[in-house]
């Protein structure tokens, strides 16, 4: 492998003396030693051998055995273009970390594996040259990153305990700690020849980048919702089920996956159901990836407590009886929220905090087996005599969001629509927070905050969570939108006070979705014991989902005969 990269090392538009080779054999190796140590060249190059150790000792070694301010990291497949290595020299910054694009060698094997490889490649370099570096998919040190020998030295250099993966991404997190910078050279081009096997890609990469995966988040709890096992739970029910089955299955699948994917292979070397090899070889890898990381948990149970828990948020605004002339979809009856709150305790929910879930998050405190959150928007008064006992008798809690300006008032936001109707006061509040309930925010006054100016923004956002400081001497958590609205403006300042914010948007929150659009479960008047179940369990309403798309595809059926009869009549 050498013989065709390090003459591209070599090949630099650079003077011969003003730069440094090292290059480190990992492991008894004499037949490449001999051969490098025979090269008669104008360039420092220094050899250094040590015992097989992994690849983050090996580079330990080599920046160790460095002497240039700047090193530079390359692999022993990376053929580099002419400027390679002029693009790093001239990358200035005692906190700069930079990085050139890696591609696929045209003349790597053409299987499936390169293949995928290559595409994924292509996508992340458009990216890098569009966005520029993102957190946490680039901030990272590996082939093709350059970094001030000084920067890497002072963090401890990569962590050895890392075998296999994850050691340039703990380092990467570690620089970004300390202040450094990351940065795209779109001109420092290197390729790959790629020549690893499918069995290789997914037994020992994927395995071990799962297994790294975990103990990566342990070490770093903030990388937890980005890492690549957050996503355990993300993607299409079908996807999360076939997850399931293969994560939780006694055995690995790969004894029926690998066969079923050489056979696809063999027909897309044919030209025929290429698609069905590609999807073979991303579902043996995440495969391979999860059961790792579940074996490195300790178990399911820990793999799920750990990084699988699901949280279903339950939405309700007014709890009693129905105000003549209010909106009728926000009134859930006495004796319908009572008997939803004695199935939650029967089917063994445990009821948590929004600071729970935030808690959980950063990898602070763990989650019961079965958590609910039970919110309520806006704050009505009725709440004091028909919701909040209810929750105390049954050992539940809650969170209230209230529009920190209208408390003790009406909901004056739909005046001229509805019925007015009493919140909560100040006293109540404080009582209630005293007993455990927690409150967060709705804003000051209920705006649809997409049509404010930013100033207004802050004096609805920021204002609020003072307010609920003054009120409850506690920092509000959790933000709520009003009337669900929000955009990029309105998530940016929530995110800049608050930990967490809800949308009215129906399903259930994982740790990887994002933490200012959290869904929620709108409890309605209607709903039965059935669909109260189906929506906790599965996210949303299987009967009211089928009866929608029953009744679509009737409207579209007619629409299709109303607009053919013409032509049939013709």
């Amino acid at each position: 492998m050498l013989k065709r990269t390090l003459p591209t090392v070599l090949a630099q538009d650079l003077a011969a003396d003003q730069y440094e080779i090292v290059i480190v054999l990992d492991g008894p190796d004499r037949d490449t030693a001999s051969w490098l140590r025979g090269l008669r060249l104008a360039h420092r190059l220094h050899i250094v051998e040590q015992p097989h150790r992994g690849l983050a000792a090996a580079r330990n070694c080599g920046i160790r055995a460095a002497s240039g301010n700047r090193v530079l990291l390359l692999d022993d497949d990376l053929l580099c273009s002419a400027r390679l290595v002029r693009c790093h020299a001239e990358a200035v910054g005692d906190n700069l970390i930079a990085m050139g694009a890696v591609l696929v060698s045209a003349d790597s094997p053409r299987t499936i594996v390169a293949d995928w490889v290559r595409r994924s490649t292509q996508e992340r370099m458009r990216r890098l040259a569009t966005d520029g570096p993102e957190w946490p998919r680039d901030i990272a040190l590996c082939a093709n990153y350059s970094a001030p020998r000084q920067l890497i030295l002072s963090c401890g250099g990569f962590d050895e305990t890392f075998i296999g993966a994850c050691e340039e991404f703990d380092i990467g997190i570690r620089l970004r700690k300390l202040g450094a910078e990351f940065r795209y050279l779109p001109d420092a081009v290197a390729h790959e020849f790629y020549v690893k096997s499918p069995d290789q890609m997914v037994q020992t990469d994927c395995r071990a980048r799962g297994a790294n995966e975990v103990r990566l988040c342990r070490k770093h709890p903030e990388f937890r919702p980005v890492s690549a096992v957050a996503r355990f739970n993300q993607g299409a029910r079908v996807t999360r089920a076939l997850r399931y089955a293969a994560v939780r299955a006694p055995f690995s699948l790969e004894n029926v996956l690998a066969p079923a994917f050489r056979g696809a292979e063999v027909l897309a070397r044919a030209g025929i159901g290429r698609q069905i090899a590609v999807r073979l070889l991303e579902f043996r890898r995440g495969s391979a990836l999860f059961r790792s990381a579940r074996e490195q948990s300790g178990g399911w149970v820990e793999f799920r407590s750990e990084f699988a828990a699901t949280l279903p948020v339950l939405l309700y605004h007014h709890v009693g009886p129905t105000h003549r002339g209010a909106y009728p979809l926000l009134t859930v009856s006495p004796p319908r929220f009572e008997a939803q709150m004695k199935w939650l305790r029967r089917r063994g929910y445990t009821a948590i905090r929004s600071s729970d879930w935030s808690a959980w998050i950063r990898g602070e405190r763990p989650l019961p087996k079965k958590p609910v959150l039970i919110t309520f928007d806006d704050g009505y008064a009725d709440l004091v005599q028909h919701a909040l006992p209810v929750l105390k008798r049954h050992n539940l809690t809650a969170t209230i969001f209230l529009p920190t300006q209208r408390i003790g008032r009406s909901n004056e936001w739909d005046s001229g629509s509805w019925t007015q109707v009493p919140l909560m006061n100040r006293e109540q509040i404080s009582e209630w927070a005293a007993q455990g309930m927690e409150f967060g925010s709705h804003s000051r006054t209920h705006p649809d905050l997409t049509a404010l100016s930013r100033d207004q923004l802050d004096d609805e956002i920021a204002g609020s969570a003072q307010d609920l400081q003054s009120l409850t001497g506690l920092r509000p958590v959790a933000f709520a939108y009003p009337y669900g609205l929000f955009n990029d403006q309105v998530r940016e300042c929530v995110s800049r006070v608050f930990d967490l914010s809800f949308t009215t948007k129906m399903g259930v929150n994982r740790l990887a979705d994002d933490p200012f659009v959290l869904q929620r479960l709108e409890v309605l008047p209607s709903d039965n014991e059935v669909s109260f179940a189906s929506a906790l369990v599965c996210g949303f309403r299987p009967v009211t989902a089928l009866r929608t798309k029953v009744a679509l595809r009737s409207r579209i059926r007619a629409a299709f005969h109303v607009l053919s009869r013409p032509l049939l009549q013709g």
